[in-house]
């Protein structure tokens, strides 16, 4: 055993001689805006442009192009927009400090016209390297190159659907905070980024507190989406805990469940 250990300390110290592992290189570009998110005809090309920033003291070179959508749930299949994307320049190099912008082009292929989705997903990949240095020259060596990738949501104009519904408000608590659990499905065609607050009131309907629920995750088409929220649990008595979201322009949803805290400080739920 001893033996199978030390060959094994040996193989991997040959490989890691041989690799020449470069260090992890730190992020130097930046890009405006972080997503794009664009309501565009499914029957003609859309235009627009990136702001590309260097924000290190070295020269990069940057290479632009399109990937698979990254952030989905898993077993949530939504149509692509990978190949939709052209860019110019697609490739270039930056100076130190120095920003430029990039162009885009969009053209949705024909099929897209007489589809049904609302919405066609993809990424923007922005690669960067220390100017000079390219995949072929690297040898032997690995080289880690940094990434970003911009999430990219195309919705069909005269397709955008908005139908989301809180299937579930669960409540919790320990002995100093009450934890509330939002449950959001998505039966329309875009996605959304639901917005809103908790409120804890009272029987009387005095407020006691209340907790904004900021924008995160995009909620996608026929997903589900957990908004979790705690606030301080109040002093033993009845209330009530009110959550409302917008779900978009002039969209409301909201619900509510009546609870209890005891004098030993747990949690009822109780019917309303």
């Amino acid at each position: 055993m001893k033996e199978q250990r030390g060959n094994a300390w040996r193989l991997s110290l040959l490989l890691l001689t041989a690799l020449s592992l470069q260090p992890i290189a730190a992020f130097a570009v930046e890009v405006e805006p972080p997503r794009l998110e664009l309501t565009i005809p499914a029957d003609q090309p859309t235009g627009g442009s990136l702001e590309v920033a260097n924000r290190s003291g070295k020269r990069v070179s940057v290479q632009v192009k399109t990937g698979g959508y990254r952030f989905l749930q898993p077993g949530l299949e939504l149509p692509s927009a990978q190949g939709w994307f052209s860019f110019e320049p697609s490739s270039l190099i930056l100076g130190p400090q120095s920003s430029t912008r990039v162009n885009y082009s969009i053209t949705p292929p024909p099929n897209v016209a007489q589809d049904a989705a609302g919405e066609y997903l993809a990424a923007i990949l922005i690669d960067e390297r220390p100017a000079g240095e390219s995949a072929a020259a690297s040898g032997s060596k690995v080289t880690i190159v940094p990434r970003f990738a911009m999430p990219v949501y195309l919705k069909i104009k005269g397709r955008e659907l908005i139908q989301v519904e809180i299937g579930d408000l669960s409540l919790e608590g320990d002995s100093s905070s009450l934890k509330v659990r939002t449950t959001l499905t998505n039966q329309g065609t875009v996605h959304i980024r639901p917005a809103g607050a908790l409120t804890i009131l009272e029987q009387s309907g005095k407020t006691v507190q209340t907790e904004l629920l900021g924008k995160g995750l995009p909620l996608l088409p026929t997903a589900r989406l957990e908004i979790p929220a705690a606030v301080p649990l109040p002093p033993p008595g009845r209330y009530r805990a009110v959550v409302t979201l917008e779900t978009g322009p002039g969209k409301l949803l909201q619900k509510e469940k009546a609870f209890e805290v005891t004098a030993d400080r747990q949690v009822a739920v109780k019917e309303i």
